[in-house]
């Protein structure tokens, strides 16, 4: 596994450094402009990270209706980047508007393939879940095997990303294909996404509490908190934003090295 995760690696970093022109306006348009403008959007108070489950209930009563749709409609733009992110990961010598074009044409279906894997996933983990809590095991344990099992389910459909981005399939054919790429390769691909998403996300972590801070304090030392936080909200959304586009990049190396070794065969 360590020697797959390593030459996936190594791709992903000569895609980088070959493309990133081609990838930089869409992170920056897609994934990074959505968080930035629904943090801007809401009133500072529902923006500051809750210390309690009474602070996090406070804020979920207290959220404005339209927060909803908002972020709904914003999390569709976020995946047609995601999606354009892939395409250039896969598709040969295409453009970025070929690619955003091809990611809002496919987009409905991969929608419909994440609703079915995430969905079913959830109610059947609820399911068990709640046999196994009328059976007497403890009721942590039940959260973390339903948290588990969503967050493969979550997985799952991230990997669909590429292979919707590669090929013209619907709902169905998406898990269909999906499930043929990657049954074999599960442990090597939950462990590898696992061990990126955890280092990329601390590295992301730490430098926008570091420069997010400065910012934060600057701001206040020249009387203008509202000019800190919104520097701050735009460190925040660019690193995640950067953070997303590097782990769509690492999952669209995973389905290039598996869809050429069963073409090879």
């Amino acid at each position: 596994m360590a020697q797959t995760i390593e030459a996936n690696l190594r791709w992903e970093r000569a895609f980088l450094e070959a493309e990133w022109r081609l990838l930089l306006p869409v992170t920056l348009a897609f994934l990074a402009l959505p968080p930035l403008l629904f943090s801007l959007a809401l009133p500072v108070r529902f923006t500051t990270m809750p210390q309690t489950l009474a602070d996090v209930q406070a804020i979920g009563n207290a959220m404005p209706g339209w927060a909803g749709p908002l972020g709904f409609a914003l999390m569709l733009v976020t995946m047609v980047g995601a999606l354009a992110v892939c395409a250039l990961a896969v598709v040969p010598r295409i453009s970025v508007a070929e690619a955003i074009r091809l990611a809002l044409w496919r987009l409905p279906a991969w929608l419909g393939a994440a609703l079915i894997a995430v969905g079913g996933v959830t109610v059947l983990a609820v399911a068990v879940g709640t046999a196994l809590l009328l059976a007497g095991l403890a009721q942590a344990i039940v959260v973390l095997l339903i948290v588990v099992a969503w967050l493969l389910a979550v997985l799952f459909a991230i990997l669909l990303l590429p292979l919707a981005a590669d090929r013209a399939l619907g709902p169905i054919g998406l898990l269909r294909g999906g499930w043929t790429l990657y049954r074999r390769d599960t442990p090597r691909l939950v462990g590898g996404s696992a061990a990126v998403w955890v280092a990329s996300w601390t590295l992301s972590f730490a430098i926008q509490v570091a420069l997010g801070s400065m910012l934060l304090m600057a701001g206040r030392a020249a009387g203008q908190d509202e000019i800190g936080r919104t520097l701050a909200a735009l460190l925040s959304s660019v690193l995640g934003a950067l953070q997303w586009t590097f782990f769509y990049v690492f999952v669209a190396g995973f389905y290039r090295a598996r869809a050429g070794a069963i073409a090879g065969h």
